[in-house]
């Protein structure tokens, strides 16, 4: 499949794991959930965006890749997860 320039371009602006998982360190919503967790929430979000981007099924603005637009729906990914009510008892993310 040919991308377009735009859509290749929106992939180099996916940000990458490292830094979102820093991001994630940052704050207090995820001090209890296991780095595991946290990386595979950033990595479905991230491969949600890449599909996007390849299908333009509707295609993310840069505005929504940056780190910080990513970084709630990492939480969601995260609120979703079925093993969370074991880590996260008292907190809320």
């Amino acid at each position: 499949m040919d991308l377009s320039e735009h859509q290749r371009n929106l992939l180099r602006l996916l940000p990458a794991v490292d830094r979102l998982l820093e991001l994630a360190k940052t704050e207090a919503c995820f001090e209890l959930v296991p780095a595991s967790v946290v990386v595979n929430a950033i990595r479905t979000v991230i491969d949600e965006d890449r599909r996007r981007i390849r299908e333009g099924d509707p295609t993310p603005g840069e505005k929504d890749l940056a780190a910080a637009a990513v970084m709630p729906r990492v939480k969601d990914a995260v609120r979703s997860e079925p093993e969370r009510k074991a880590w996260c008892v008292g907190h809320t993310v």
